[in-house]
């Protein structure tokens, strides 16, 4: 199915838009004259998404529609979005406002805010002087993971391919912001229901309402908590580097961060 027939199929109807497509897939004709592989078959789909990304005033289809009428796997078109992507340098720039739209998850700005601005606050506290001139405060990967650990602490289901590529990032990098994240800012991920349980832990230590004390080695027993620091910063950089396997994704926000 060539471009035109694409987009009547997806209801994309400005000529603008469509003549964008045109233009990507003849310069992705150019720079990779080849096959792609598997992902030969999305070249059009991914071209024509791309156009609906970049031109103002576009129609976007919801992704699932570009995988459906490009014949392919969701896995092969993801991949194959990406490294058309990065080929044709036509990443579209989102800011948060946009992303949280994009995802239906408006209720999650003021908080993705909030978890920025801390990640970069301690960011540039362990930065020198030079290195902090020289640091991008609007990488994607950053934007994305904390889109992703906001959702996943106020348990909102995003889907993490689309997310990929919506922002033009791959799975390693993601993975590799994530990591930094737990890192840094890992008191600020805890689920809020896990953060009320911990003071009312720490109200049981102090003592009750009479004024008794209990010791704290009877309240709280040995457990994964009881792992050395090195040890979970290990466990860490292990699940990053699972990024290839299908499920890694899931593992590695399901599991990391607490």
């Amino acid at each position: 199915m060539d471009i035109k027939q694409l987009a009547h199929s997806l209801g994309v109807t400005q000529q603008h838009t469509i003549s964008k497509a045109v233009e990507l897939f003849r310069l992705l004709k150019l720079k990779i004259p080849g096959s792609l592989g598997q992902g030969e078959i999305c070249r059009p789909a991914v071209c024509l998404e791309l156009a609906c990304q970049i031109v103002p005033g576009s129609k976007v289809p919801a992704r699932t529609e570009f995988i459906r009428y490009s014949c392919s796997g969701p896995k092969v078109y993801n991949e194959t979005f990406t490294r058309i992507q990065r080929m044709l340098d036509v990443s579209p720039v989102l800011d948060l406002r946009e992303l949280v739209t994009l995802f239906g998850c408006s209720q999650l700005h003021d908080n993705t805010r909030q978890l920025l601005d801390t990640y970069w606050s301690r960011l540039l506290e362990s930065l020198t002087y030079s290195e902090r001139a020289r640091v991008n405060l609007s990488r994607p990967p950053v934007l994305a993971a904390a889109f992703l650990l906001t959702a996943k602490k106020h348990r909102v289901a995003v889907d993490r391919a689309a997310l990929m590529g919506k922002m033009g990032i791959t799975r390693a990098e993601l993975l590799t912001a994530l990591d930094d994240f737990c890192v840094r800012c890992e008191d600020q991920l805890a689920p809020a229901a896990t953060r009320r349980q911990g003071r009312n832990k720490g109200k049981m230590v102090s003592g009750d309402a009479d004024g008794q004390s209990t010791p704290r080695h009877n309240i709280e027993e040995p457990g994964e908590n009881d792992v050395p620091r090195s040890s979970s910063k290990r466990r860490r950089r292990t699940m990053a580097d699972d990024y290839d396997d299908d499920e890694a994704m899931q593992r590695y926000s399901d599991h990391s961060c607490g």
